[in-house]
């Protein structure tokens, strides 16, 4: 990861005088707005109640429409097996043993309850929490709770930013309570349940295990990691069998920007800008205070501030949000099995409250207030686009993006992923997507991209097929140049799809709505 340090004083140059005073002060400001923030959510949330949950995958339109990548994922594992091949992704023929990473009771539960589970997740997470009233002051457990509840860390895991992963997260607190307490038995089955909802849980839980076995000199603790890592093993036999352990850790590591050899598609954005500063000088402070005060070192938080650190800056084994919130529950774990004390509750309050425009839970100090988006009206609009037959490929013509991973699908990544469901739902191959992506991401991969019409003609005779998608800019008319070689057979525009589409953030604000068109070629002698 390179440094831009240009960038980021020209930012802290624009904020101002004001805009500086309000980062500073903002941990003391937020919570006031996280109550009104909670109440309202949770008051619209109560459609939930009501069943229905498979058409409320998340609380704003781009979670919502961004995490149908999860039920594409699900069906086509349920269609087809661990062990199977898809016909509907990657390049025509993909091995879904990649997968082995994912966990199938996360992936369906995710999948068919987005919303109620990012929630459920999170309101178990904190409230689990009440446990410690065994052990310490139950005011003191109440006032803990009330901090990491109210906070912004917590609505953007309940509302925004958590995935599947929230079914692992939502253990932490009880592991970390159960091994500080050498609850054998709870840590156990704590760590097993944890373990058959995710991996990367696991991953992060290694030094923290470790840790703890250090501090409290049980080096039997370490076995707890046995049980969930035999589960990985057990989900890992497939790629064994199918692509190799090789290719699998190849393809992972190319997509995470781990590997940069042989790689089609490179990361550009890996750099420490504002955004990575700002939460390294944050989190910096919990450690401090709590030493300070404590005259102790709280080493699980110090080791997993260096997780987050490394996360940021090196190798990316988790996305932003989970490491926020593991560092999130150390914190809290911390400031809760100790003494009582202000500077403590001080520094889980500081923690708990990243500027909310760095969580994208708003703009600002302000957060916002959710409601389940239904994603159903969407998801009709696209199996009406997609009216082809069965085991049809239809290939979505975007921009080559000159090797920059960054520029793939031309900033509509998140869209895409409707008529990438939709496809998968009536059994159509529609490319290329993320796997198409992985399965191209070597030197000299067959070509998958091109907008302009001659390059569309020779990709659909490399791709065997007679159908495309383009876009153009909403509230358009189909160009020209597409007449006579193509016919018209249906066409979305998002802009009356989803009319607020940009407040909706899907696309960056200088792009436009696009309109969709799926064409086919009217004669087979075009070229």
């Amino acid at each position: 990861m390179s440094a831009d340090f240009s960038g980021v004083k020209a930012k802290i140059k624009s904020m101002g005088i004001i805009g500086i005073a309000a980062l500073l002060f903002h941990p003391l400001i937020v919570p006031f707005y996280t109550v009104v923030s909670w109440v309202t959510s949770l008051w619209t949330s109560r459609i939930l109640l009501l069943g229905r949950w498979s058409r409320y995958h998340g609380f704003h339109a781009q979670n919502a429409v961004n995490s149908m990548f999860y039920r594409t994922q699900w069906i086509n594992i349920d269609r087809y097996g661990r062990m199977g091949k898809s016909p509907e992704l990657g390049l025509g023929n993909f091995s879904l043993s990649g997968w082995w990473h994912l966990s199938s009771l996360a992936s369906y539960f995710y999948s068919y309850a987005g919303a109620v589970t990012t929630l459920v997740g999170t309101l178990f997470l904190v409230f689990s929490q009440l446990i410690w009233v065994e052990v310490v002051n139950w005011q003191w457990v109440l006032t803990v709770i009330a901090v990491t509840f109210f906070s912004s860390t917590a609505i953007m895991t309940a509302f925004h930013s958590q995935n599947y992963q929230i079914l692992s997260w939502m253990f932490l607190p009880v592991v970390l309570y159960a091994i500080a307490n050498n609850n054998i038995l709870m840590a156990g089955i704590a760590f097993f349940a944890a373990g058959i909802f995710g991996l990367t849980f696991l991953f992060i839980s290694v030094p923290l295990v470790f840790g703890q076995a250090f501090i409290t000199g049980n080096h039997l603790m370490i076995l707890l990691l046995l049980p969930p890592f035999l589960i990985k093993l057990i989900n890992f036999i497939p790629v064994l069998k199918t692509t190799g352990i090789n290719e699998s850790i190849s393809t992972i590591g190319k997509l995470v920007g781990f590997v940069h050899t042989n790689v089609n598609y490179k990361r550009t954005s890996m750099k420490i800008g504002l955004h990575h500063i700002y939460f390294l000088v944050l989190y910096s402070i919990a450690p401090l205070l709590i030493w300070f005060v404590s005259k102790e070192a709280p080493i699980l938080l110090l080791i997993a501030y260096c997780m987050f650190l490394g996360n940021q800056l090196f190798i990316r084994i988790a996305d932003d949000q989970s490491v926020i919130l593991v560092y999130f529950v150390i914190t809290a774990f911390e400031v809760i099995s100790r003494e009582p004390n202000l500077f403590s509750l001080l520094a889980l309050l500081i923690t708990a409250n990243p500027r909310p425009a760095y969580l994208v839970t708003g703009k600002g100090n302000k957060v916002k207030h959710y409601t389940p988006f239904d994603i159903e009206p969407i998801l009709k609009e696209m199996r009406k686009f997609l009216a082809v037959p069965e085991n049809t490929n239809v290939l979505f013509a975007f921009n080559d993006p000159q090797n920059q991973y960054e520029k793939i699908f031309d900033g509509y990544r998140i869209i895409i992923e409707a008529p990438l469901l939709a496809a998968t739902e009536k059994k159509i191959h529609l490319f290329p997507d993320w796997w198409a992506v992985a399965e191209t991401n070597y030197v000299g991969a067959p070509k998958i991209w091109g907008r302009d019409i001659e390059t569309v003609k020779a990709n659909l005779n490399l791709w065997n097929t007679n159908y495309v998608v383009i876009y153009q800019d909403c509230k358009t008319t189909l160009e020209d140049k597409w007449n006579g070689s193509f016919e018209i057979i249906s066409s979305v525009d998002w802009s009356e799809l989803c009319p607020d589409f940009v407040e909706s953030e899907f696309i960056k604000p200088t792009l436009l709505p696009p309109k969709w068109w799926l064409l086919k070629k009217v004669n087979v002698n075009i070229y």
